[in-house]
């Protein structure tokens, strides 16, 4: 190199090292000035004064600093706004900036900054436009200086690193009133170091720690913010390395006026520990994160209106794809933390979920493991819990399971809130996710739902109305526990097991498969076990069994096999219950034609116990059904119903069936039913058509036995046929009914019941309604439908009650319509018993429309019912274009003891005015007469007495012309005050203030019969002065009521009572005292006292009763048909307590020397000083004692307990010796009479439903009863003359049946019964079997009986009743009277049933009779010496045997002489009279002629072998005794259906011999043969006496023979062969008349009915 560039080298080198050393040097001067206080200070003056005087505003430094190392410092810097505000204020800030990194790396290296208590105040005024700091900008800005382009550096940027920063105690605020934006924030501390991989270029912000505490921001926007352009300058994603993240204490206010958004934060402590977000390379990883303690509380209501939009949209396939990202959180536990969020206005109760305002407390996160990784999701939550405001709790959430793109597999699912929880596991597995979404049917899953426990309360906080339900609430008493497995896949569910409880006893058990569940179409399903069983309590937890009329099964057991789709299902159920089974088998399709077969059958179904009828009892059926359609006009189906049980009132209607047939909407229903109390059928056929639908119907009632069905209590038979014609056309419908052959048979008596023609035709333009029949008639013609109808009427009389009446155009509806009631002797000989007269009653309607006019008249001329009756009422209607009247008169009403005469209230309508004018009268005057009108408006009512003639009592009365009440909501008065002389009856309302309206009543001297003698013109009711008031203030609200009468000289029934006082007083309708009282001299003085408070829950009800004296003299006054001679007084005293429902009560009832005389008894009765004492547990009776007028005792010992009123128990005694029950004669009482002595010890148990009674009961010696059976109860035996028509065409003829076994005998039920009954001896009964014949029986005799009746009225008899003396006195078919002594040791023994008792019962008759009669044989060709001998009078007796059961007597005579006698004319009629007892035809011919003629008739002997006239003469005689002795009413034939007739002819005859004596015995036998068509009648007359016959001419037993034959079955038309056997005395001979003869015989009203046409009857089967 050469020297001279070296040499240059050295210089260069020299210069610069000197000039670095300077530079070094110079740079070492200027930082030790800088850090020198001198220096420092005069660079902070120098700062200060040049920046207060460009800014033109306070500004100051207190001290700032730079250190060697980059470090700048400024402490207590202010700087003050235009307006001397702070702008800025900075107490401490110091910046650590590394200085080399800038000149060597181009890099900005910010190590550390801290920064302490920093307040800065910003805003922007509307007026302005200026931000408070934008002087300090355009004091260092040139206004004029050219703005620069600015050009972009080639140079790469800027490297930015931050080491450390902390802020501490900032408080910043921002307002900018253009943009709308309002921010304070507070800053306690902030600490933030970054790593050293910081680089905000590349957006790599490595955290190493980041605190950030007590931080409070508040954020309000009031405008919108102006629309800005986006940039489209991507940034870089950001890189997070954190180490460890906290925020603590945080609390954010943020409002957005304009969205209406308002956000409420307060966070405790939320932490990040070591986590990486790499989002450019979708990466998330963290290992801890937290949230704790915080709240938030959102606002997002939104005022823009939702707009409908079309939802509809095509499904299309969605393709799924994984997320490309790659997340892990190892930790994630959120605690208690607290969010709330109002989305909209809408408000519920406080505890029903608002999902537009809800908040959630306490809530709970924990997930211990997240990873999102490729095509693979995993989760481990342990816990999701929180509270909700509205009282919902989610108590536990726990998921674990994972996602592949093969499966979901859940491990573990756990769901429990309030009341519910769940448990479950379970796989789901598909091809991919794809088809999982799109091809949800091929998705496969095994669930395992093993714990299941639901309560619906947790629906309660979700839907109010669910609360009010009460059934709900009941059911959420238990909660639903059990399990489901299930498997397969959406279009092939398997439920392998689902099992269900609730409660104890209710479970839903179900297995099987269901296939296509997302194809309606397709959808199917199998399910061959179903099973639903509970019990009756389960079933009362849900539902009140009174509300629903039911009583619950003990056991409900359903099991179903069900299987098919939507549109066809198949099933086989089964009902288990203890009160029966039910089983349905079926099919059910519905798709093009709808489908019903199936088959359902209930057996033995106790429907009565079910809905608690006890007369519906058992219920059997099964019934098949096979029907289509494809709309109900072309129905084809077919229906049969049997019945094995249908038990109504124990009556088992089984028979019934019921078939139906019906082809493309035509054919018929049938029912039949026979059995031997109830036969009909009946056929019902059915045309279905959309225009015209016909339905016509025959139902046949052949027969019926309305008691044997229990339907009524009394024999009632009745046949009926009714005939029903129904058809719909287009504009309205007709009907026609009709009946036929109708007849009653009440106690076997007969009533044709008169056959009913109905006749409806509605249509739109017409109505005609019409009813023929005898009892009812009505024919209504109408030109229009009966709506229209009603609506003119009510058009019409709505008219006359408007003042404004307005002349429009009436329509021209017309209406006439008559109706009749007549007598039929059903009403009164059935149906109504008590009915004793009753005329017609009619009513007549008019209407016409166009001429306004409305004429009605209703008519009852008389009716007599139960000794009340109304004598000519009419009411009469009559309105036209002008006038609206009304008329209604009674001549009398009787209701006893009402008996109010000429009732007369005429009526008339004046221009709106009701004008009324009511009176009664008796034959001379007048007893009331009240004249009033009424006027009304749309506000006001008003009601005027008119003063003209005003009667109350005969006498007339004074009331003010004036006057009037008036109502309008509240209720006045003007002037009511009716007076004569010094009697006042006032009334006064007035209104004292808003809402407080009084009334009052005031009496001043006023007799009550002024008010109610019309009521009975010729008896007094009631009568007395009445004097006081009644005010009832605040009527239209709380009703405060006070009562102060007082009544004297009451009398009742002209029965002086004496003073009645009344005061009563209520306040706020709540409150109420009440004091009576009674009083008359000394036989009357009650008081009564007392409070109800309302307001008071436990026991409002304060009263006390005190009934000091009450005069046995004073109810005899009210009693005298049953007592008389009454004497002494009662008293009681009660306190009641309580409630009115419920009351507590106590007392006694006293009796004091009481005595009285029971009228129909003819007995005294003496009560000595007796008490008995009532409360609510029970009626106690202290030995109390009844004597009779020889102090004989009747003893009451015991206690009635009524804690259960409805069912009081019994615990009483009844003693008594030799009590005199019975003292009376035929006078006293027709019925019975006589003198009856009892002894009793009987002892009461049990309770109202059974009582128990033990103990024995005897008839004392002088006992002498007589009894009268009355007339209604004694068997007619014979009916000559009756015709009696019967239509044998019924084969089985329910109308004529004669059976009782199927009729109520009326036993008596629910007694428990074990006594002893006892006769003395000595004691007499007598029984008038019938007054008028003068039938009586009289015995005496010791019994000693033990009678018993079981709960269910089975009674029983035991012992025996021995005679002792007694006599029969019967009448012989009133020819004559014979008397029966009854012979010593007869007896009656009883062996349990009472009805089926032993006889062994002798009576005889005494007679004396010339035995010439008997010895005729013997005394043949004897001289009249040797006759006379015969002829000569002697005693015989007939004695009367009665043999075995009670209800079946075996009756035999025979015939002795006295022992004293038996030897006379040598003993020879004595040895006839044993020898005639051998020979029972001769001995009955005998007996029959001594019991009738009181001697014998002579006939030739016979040996009885012959049978004939004798034979049957027993037979009637047996008839008429039996049925005279004891009422033994049991016929000699029975039910064999052979109908006997006898006919007894004695007279004297004269021929060329001289005078016959002729007695003859005609006997008749009938008997109806196929099906009653055949009669055949067979007789003969008997020849008793006939002197001018031969002797040895025999009797023909058939000497008579009628045969008749029906030739159709109305009978009509008869053939009859007869042969007749009579003696003829004129040729002194027998003659016998044969023929054949033709009947014909028809039934008519009217002559023409003679000869008309019969229509032949029309099949109905």
């Amino acid at each position: 190199m050469p020297k001279t560039i070296l040499h240059f080298l050295k210089k260069a080198v020299h210069f610069f090292k000197w000039m670095f050393l300077g530079l070094l040097g110079l740079f070492v001067i200027l930082v030790f000035f800088i850090r020198s206080p001198w220096g420092q200070n005069l660079i902070k003056n120098k700062i200060t004064e040049f920046v207060s005087e460009k800014i033109e505003t306070n500004f100051s430094i207190e001290k700032i600093y730079l250190g060697f190392s980059g470090n700048l410092i400024i402490e207590e810097l202010y700087l003050e706004d235009q307006q001397k505000d702070t702008l800025l204020y900075s107490k401490s800030l110091e910046v650590s900036v590394a200085i080399l990194p800038i000149i060597t790396q181009n890099t900005i290296y910010v190590k550390s900054v801290d920064w302490t208590d920093l307040k800065a105040k910003v805003y922007q005024s509307e007026k302005q436009h200026q931000y408070n700091f934008d002087y300090i900008i355009n004091a260092f800005v040139d206004p004029n200086a050219e703005e620069k382009p600015v050009q972009e550096s080639d140079s790469s940027p800027l490297e930015i690193k931050v080491g450390t920063i902390n802020f501490a105690d900032f408080d910043l605020l921002f307002n900018d009133e253009v943009l709308g934006v309002n921010t304070h924030l507070k800053l306690g501390n902030l600490g933030l170091a970054f790593g050293n991989q910081f680089n905000i270029n590349t957006f790599h912000f490595p955290i190493k720690k980041l605190e950030l505490a007590n931080v409070d921001f508040n954020y309000t926007q009031s405008k919108s913010f102006p629309e800005t352009e986006e940039s489209q300058e991507e940034s870089p994603s950001p890189f997070l390395e954190i180490e460890q993240l906290s925020l603590e204490n945080i609390k954010v206010y943020y409002q957005d006026k304009i969205a209406n958004n308002l956000a409420d934060v307060n966070l405790g402590l939320f932490f990040i520990d070591n986590a990486l977000v790499d989002l450019s390379s979708q990466k998330i990883e963290v290992e801890e994160i937290g949230l704790n303690n915080t709240f938030a509380n959102l606002t997002l209501i939104s005022e823009k209106k939702s707009t409908v939009q079309d939802t509809t949209q095509t499904a299309v396939n969605t393709k799924f794809e994984w997320p490309n990202w790659n997340i892990n959180v190892e930790e994630l536990a959120f605690k208690n933390n607290s969010i709330a969020l109002k989305t909209g206005k809408n408000i519920t109760s406080k505890n029903i979920f608002n999902p537009e305002d809800f908040k959630i407390s306490e809530t709970n996160i924990l997930l211990n493991d997240f990873s999102l990784f490729k095509n693979h999701l995993s989760l481990d939550l342990k816990e999701i819990s929180f509270k909700e405001k509205c009282g919902f709790n989610l108590k536990e959430l726990a998921l674990k399971g994972m996602v592949t793109p093969e499966q979901i597999a859940i491990s573990t699912l756990k769901i429990a809130t309030n009341n519910s929880a769940i448990q479950t596991y379970g796989k789901v597995t598909y091809h991919s996710i794809n088809d999982f979404i799109n091809q949800p049917k091929n998705t496969k899953f095994n669930v395992d739902i093993s714990r299941i426990n639901l309560n619906v309360k947790d629906a309660y906080y979700f839907n109010e109305e669910l609360k009010e339900n009460e059934y709900l609430n009941k059911f959420s008493k238990h909660p639903i526990t059990g399990n489901i497995k299930a498997n397969g896949a959406l279009q092939n569910i398997d439920i392998a097991d689902l099992h269900l409880n609730w409660g104890e006893k209710t479970t839903v058990d179900l297995s099987g498969k269901i296939k296509e569940v997302l194809s309606e179409n397709n959808l199917s399903f199998e399910l061959p076990n179903i099973r639903f069983k509970t019990d009756r309590k389960s079933v009362l937890s849900l539902i009140n069994e009174q509300d629903f009329g039911i009583s619950v099964p003990n056991i409900i057991d359903l099991k179903s096999d069900v299987k098919g789709s939507l549109s066809e299902i198949k099933t086989n159920t089964f009902l288990k219950l203890d009160k029966g089974n039910i089983s349905l088998k079926g099919d059910f399709k519905n798709s093009k034609k709808s489908q019903v077969k199936g088959t359902l059958k209930v057996t033995d179904l106790n429907l009565g116990k079910l809905i608690n009828n006890p007369k519906v009892g058992v219920l059997g059926f099964n019934t098949n059904v096979n029907a289509d359609w494809v709309d109900v006009h072309n129905l084809n189906a077919e229906l049969s119903t049997t019945f094995s049980n249908l038990i109504f009132d124990d009556y088992n209607y089984n028979p019934l069936v019921i078939n139906g047939n019906v082809i493309d909407g035509k054919g018929s229903v049938t029912t039949t039913f026979k059995d031997e109390n109830l036969d009909f059928d009946t056929k019902t056929n059915i045309k279905l058509d959309s225009l015209i639908t016909n339905i016509t119907s025959a139902i046949n009632i052949n027969g019926v036995n309305l008691q044997s069905l229990k339907l009524t209590e009394e024999n009632l038979k009745a046949r009926l046929n009714i005939k029903v014609d129904y058809k719909t056309h287009a504009d309205g419908f007709t009907a026609k009914a009709q009946t036929e052959n109708g007849l009653l048979v009440y106690q076997n008596e007969s009533f044709p019941i008169s056959n009913f023609l109905i006749n409806t035709n509605i249509a739109t333009d017409s109505t005609n309604v019409s009813v023929e029949s005898g009892l009812l008639n009505l024919n209504l013609q109408a030109n229009t439908n009966p709506e229209k109808i009603s609506s003119a009427i009510n058009k019409h009389i709505s008219a006359y009650f408007s003042k404004n009446r307005l002349d429009t155009v009436a329509g021209n509806t017309f209406l006439n319509a008559e109706l009749s009631i007549s007598q039929d002797p059903m009403l009164d000989q059935v149906f109504l018993k008590g009915l004793n007269e009753f005329e017609p009653i009619t009513f007549k309607l008019s209407f016409n429309e166009l001429e306004k006019k409305l004429i009605s008249s209703f008519n009852i001329p008389f009716v007599e019912y139960q000794g009340s009756s109304i004598k000519n009422g009419q009411f009469s209607l009559n309105s036209g274009t002008n006038n609206f009247d009304l008329d209604f008169k009674v001549d009398n009403v009787k209701y006893n003891p009402v008996n109010i005469q000429n009732i007369n209230l005429q009526g008339k309508v004046v221009d709106g005015n009701v004008l009324l004018d009511f009176s009664t009268a008796d034959e001379t005057e007048k007893i009331i007469n009240i004249k009033t009108e009424i006027a009304a408006n749309d506000s006001l009512v008003k009601f005027h007495v008119n003063p003209k003639d005003l009667i109350l009592n005969r006498k007339p009365w004074a009331i003010p012309e004036n006057n009037a009440i008036l109502f309008n909501g509240n209720i006045t008065s003007k002037d009511f005050e009716l007076s004569r002389n010094n009697q006042v009856l006032s009334f006064n309302a007035q209104v004292k203030e808003e809402n407080n309206n009084n009334l009052a009543i005031d009496f001043n001297n006023f007799d009550l019969l002024n008010l109610i003698a019309f009521l009975n013109p010729t008896e007094n009711i009631a009568s007395g002065v009445v004097g006081g008031n009644i005010e009832v203030n605040h009527f239209n609200k709380e009703q405060n009521l006070v009562s102060n009468l007082k009544i004297e000289e009451l009398n009742v029934f002209q029965n002086l009572l004496g003073t009645l006082q009344l005061n009563a007083k209520t306040i706020n309708n709540q409150n109420y005292d009440v004091g009576l009282s009674l009083q008359e001299k000394n036989n009357i003085d009650l008081m009564v006292q007392g409070s109800y408070n309302a307001a008071e829950t436990t026991s409002p009800l304060n009263l006390k009763v005190n009934l000091n004296k009450l005069g046995l003299s004073k109810i005899e006054a009210f009693g005298k048909e049953y007592i008389s001679n009454a004497s002494g007084s009662i008293s009681a005293n009660f306190n009641m307590s309580g409630k009115l429902d419920e009351p507590i009560y106590n007392g006694s009832l006293n009796f004091n020397k009481a005595k009285l005389k029971v009228n129909s008894f003819n007995t005294d009765f003496t009560f000595p000083e007796e008490s008995i004492k009532i409360d609510n547990s029970s009626v106690l009776l202290n030995k109390f004692t009844i004597l009779d007028k020889d102090e004989n005792a009747f003893v009451l010992d015991g206690e009635v307990l009524t804690s259960d009123f409805s069912n009081p128990k019994f615990n009483l005694s009844l003693n008594s010796q030799n009590l005199q029950v019975l003292n009376s004669t035929i006078e006293d009482n027709d019925l019975y009479y006589g003198k009856l002595f009892l002894d009793a010890d009987v002892k009461i148990g049990g309770d109202l439903n059974i009582p128990k009674v033990m103990g024995t009961l005897k008839i004392d010696e002088n006992s002498d009863f007589t009894y009268v059976i009355p007339e209604s109860e004694i068997e007619a035996v014979e009916r000559e003359g009756v015709v009696v028509f019967v239509n044998k065409k019924q084969s089985n003829d329910i109308l004529t049946a004669t059976g009782n076994s199927n009729t109520s005998t009326g036993i008596v039920t629910g007694l428990d019964i074990k006594t002893i009954l006892k006769v003395d001896e000595s004691a007499v009964l007598n029984v008038i079997i019938d007054k008028k014949t003068g039938d009586n029986l009289r015995v005496s005799g010791a019994a000693d009986l033990n009678f018993g009746m079981t709960p269910n009225g089975r009674t029983t008899l035991s012992g025996k009743y021995e005679v002792n003396s007694g006599h029969y006195e019967a009448s012989l078919y009133n020819l004559v009277t014979r008397k029966f002594d009854i012979a010593k040791g007869s007896s009656i023994l009883w062996q349990g049933d009472p009805l089926e008792a032993k006889m062994d019962i002798r009576a005889i008759y005494k007679v004396k009779s010339s035995a010439s009669g008997l010895m005729s044989s013997v005394t043949s060709g004897m001289d009249s010496d040797a006759l006379n001998k015969y002829r000569k009078k002697m005693p015989f007796l007939v004695y009367l045997n009665l043999k075995g059961e009670l209800l079946k007597p075996e009756i035999s005579f025979n015939l002795d002489v006295p022992e004293e006698s038996r030897g006379e004319l040598g003993g020879q009629v004595y040895t006839q009279v044993q020898q005639l007892n051998n020979r029972e035809e001769d001995l009955n011919k005998q007996v029959f002629s001594l019991l009738v003629l009181n001697q014998f008739f002579p006939s030739n002997i016979s040996d009885g072998s012959n049978g004939g006239s004798l034979s049957i003469a027993r037979d009637n005689v047996n008839k008429a005794l039996s049925n005279q002795l004891n009422n033994y009413s049991n016929k000699l034939v029975g039910k064999t259906g052979v109908e006997l007739g006898f006919e007894l002819d004695s007279y004297t005859d004269y021929t060329d011999k001289g005078e016959q004596n002729n007695t003859q015995l005609n006997v008749s036998a009938q008997k109806r043969l196929f099906n009653d068509r055949l009669t055949v009648q067979v007789g003969s007359g008997f020849e008793i006496e006939n002197t001018s016959k031969e002797q040895n001419e025999k009797t023909p037993i058939i000497g008579n023979v009628n045969i008749e034959y029906a030739l159709t079955e109305n009978r009509r038309y008869r053939l009859k062969g007869f042969r007749k056997n009579e003696y003829q005395s004129v040729i002194d001979g027998q003659v016998i008349v044969t023929g054949i003869a033709f009947l014909f015989n028809k039934e008519f009203n009217k002559f023409r009915e003679l000869w008309l046409k019969e229509n032949s009857e029309k099949s109905t089967k």
